[in-house]
């Protein structure tokens, strides 16, 4: 395991395995963020996070409410759930949809794909 390093590490700043790291460098760079929007790994959590939330509830305000408390430990401020209730009902209608059943969980994997890239998920103050 040694001799190999996950991709996954080189562009997150992951030590040198065959070196004792004191401490890490940190950067923020493009490639990072397009990872987390085309990575298989990503999609299938973002598929899982998508389940839960269209599991527990099927009104949207209360599933961005807790979106926003399991991703980032806070409610959401009231222009965040309007500006996510948009980009909500923008992607079931290009998908010819209604707000039930797989276009939902779906318009909420995407969702999900949203969140997970940002700085407040990514990063703990």
């Amino acid at each position: 395991q040694r001799l190999f390093q996950h991709p996954f590490f080189a562009l997150f700043d992951g030590p040198d395995r065959s070196q004792s790291t004191g401490e890490r460098e940190s950067s923020i760079l493009p490639t990072q963020v397009l990872y987390l929007i085309n990575s298989p790994f990503v999609a299938q959590q973002a598929n899982g996070f998508a389940e839960r939330i269209t599991r527990t509830t099927s009104d949207e305000p209360t599933a961005i409410a807790l979106a926003y408390q399991v991703a980032y430990g806070r409610p959401p401020q009231p222009e965040e759930t309007e500006a996510m209730h948009s980009y909500f009902i923008r992607l079931l209608a290009e998908n010819g949809a209604t707000a039930v059943g797989v276009p939902r969980r779906k318009a909420w994997s995407n969702l999900a794909k949203v969140i997970f890239p940002s700085s407040e998920f990514l990063f703990v103050d």
